[in-house]
């Protein structure tokens, strides 16, 4: 999985690293309070477990679940073209991502309410807002991650900008673990085995408050004057013909783009972990919150190894890892039951057994977010003026390409869960493939290790 030979004898793209200034330690420090309490919020309405949970219990279907999942990719078709010809052209990103901090807040709000008030008495009505709010809520999130990513790139060095990652990494883990706890005390049932309705609105206020935390926190940023790459009016054909473009010159970033691609029809089979270990093999809901706890607590230990393989041979070798690592969680979910069948565990060890599959799951995608932040700005490093487009044309072309997995629900119904997991390992292994063929060039000269 390593380098090895001549190649691991030497720091291949880890710059020449230098001392924080001031105004990027303080800037350092705000933006992970931003993102820690924005990955908060998160962590409290995560689709693949707290909402998946929410939809059945409102009545949805496998197929709904499947969908929600996958909003975010109906967002990205045209939004982040959008976003990015905005950029282009003008600057002020902390104050983009505070005003979507503040609509999220909004729509969140709304959703609690109409839990509160008709969750119970039109169950229906509020599963059909659900998607509409969530739809909103999935631009929101899809603009902020291509402002987001700018910033960033304009606030810290390239070595600096991994050393955020992963820092943001380590937090995610530590307050995952508390929120899974959280999670679990509030989903825990009544005395007629029933998960109330009006708790899953308590997780929501608390969400609403991490979101106005984060919105505090990017307020506060000291934004540099980026480069402006166009001015006047930038068209959304014009940013797609840029992006198609670069994707035709830029081998690293056409392979970078191709793994990309390969993840959202990886998670086709994400939300049904969940559903699978609570309607086959009998997981009481109050679990959710542990698997919550066991996917976080993995993405802080391991957290520690993705930071000493980005010391050692790179940012690139990160992403390399973790996607041999992704392959893990869905092999684990088609062959552990056939273990516990046989073996003929109690359901208790049945509870525990099935948060290896979050273990595993919680380890590699903390290796892919460290990674593929850091590693798109290194591909479009030699143009950062174009870095908008960069990354609006890769969530662009992710959903266009991952669309297909918004039909994970009925492959489960057609098929069974066990052809849903296999489905993605075979994703996950293209994934291997194409980031296997990225070669970034070092930014520094080699340093000797022999």
């Amino acid at each position: 999985m390593f380098p090895s030979g001549k190649e691991a004898g030497s720091r291949m793209e880890t710059p020449q690293h230098r001392p924080l200034t001031a105004t990027e330690r303080r800037n350092h420090v705000l933006m992970l309070f931003y993102s820690s309490s924005n990955r908060v919020s998160f962590n409290l309405l995560t689709p693949s477990l707290v909402l998946a949970v929410l939809v059945r219990a409102l009545g949805g279907s496998d197929f709904l679940v499947g969908v929600l999942t996958n909003l975010r990719l109906l967002s990205n078709f045209v939004w982040p073209l959008l976003v990015s010809a905005y950029l282009v052209r003008h600057a002020g990103r902390k104050y983009i991502l505070a005003g979507i901090q503040t609509g999220k807040a909004v729509i969140y709000l709304v959703l609690a309410l109409l839990i509160v008030l008709v969750g119970n008495s039109h169950p229906g009505y509020v599963l059909g807002a659900l998607f509409v709010i969530l739809s909103i809520d999935a631009i929101l999130k899809m603009a902020s991650q291509v402002v987001r990513l700018d910033l960033l790139g304009q606030l810290f060095p390239e070595w600096g900008q991994t050393l955020f990652f992963a820092n943001d990494q380590l937090l995610a883990g530590i307050f995952g673990i508390v929120i899974g706890f959280v999670i679990s005390a509030v989903l825990r049932h009544d005395a007629s085995n029933h998960v109330p309705l009006v708790r899953y609105a308590y997780l929501i206020y608390i969400a609403i408050g991490a979101l106005l935390v984060s919105l505090a926190g990017v307020a506060l940023v000291r934004e540099p004057s980026g480069a402006l790459s166009q001015r006047g009016k930038v068209s959304v054909r014009e940013q797609l013909r840029s992006g198609w473009q670069i994707f035709r010159r830029n081998r690293n970033y056409r392979y970078f783009l191709l793994t990309r691609v390969s993840l959202p029809l990886y998670h086709i089979a994400s939300p049904f972990y969940i559903v699978f270990a609570t309607e086959v093999l009998h997981v009481p809901p109050m679990m959710v919150g542990y698997y919550i706890t066991i996917q976080v607590g993995s993405n802080l230990l391991t957290n520690f190894l993705w930071r000493w393989i980005d010391q050692h041979w790179g940012t690139q070798w990160v992403m390399k890892s973790a996607m041999s690592v992704t392959m893990v969680a869905p092999l684990l979910a088609i062959g552990l039951p056939p273990l516990m069948a046989h073996a003929q565990w109690s359901q208790i060890v049945v509870n525990w057994a099935f948060g290896l599959v979050y273990f595993t799951f919680g380890g590699a995608m903390s290796g892919r977010i460290i990674a593929i932040q850091g590693l798109l700005l290194q591909v479009s490093r030699e143009e950062p003026e174009l870095r908008p487009t960069y990354i609006a044309f890769a969530n662009t072309m992710q959903a266009f390409f991952g669309i297909s997995a918004l039909w994970g629900g009925l492959v489960v119904h057609y098929l069974g869960y066990d052809a849903v997991f296999a489905m993605a390992i075979l994703f996950a292994f293209w994934g291997v493939y194409n980031v296997y063929h990225i070669h970034l060039s070092p930014l520094a000269t080699k340093v000797s290790t022999a």
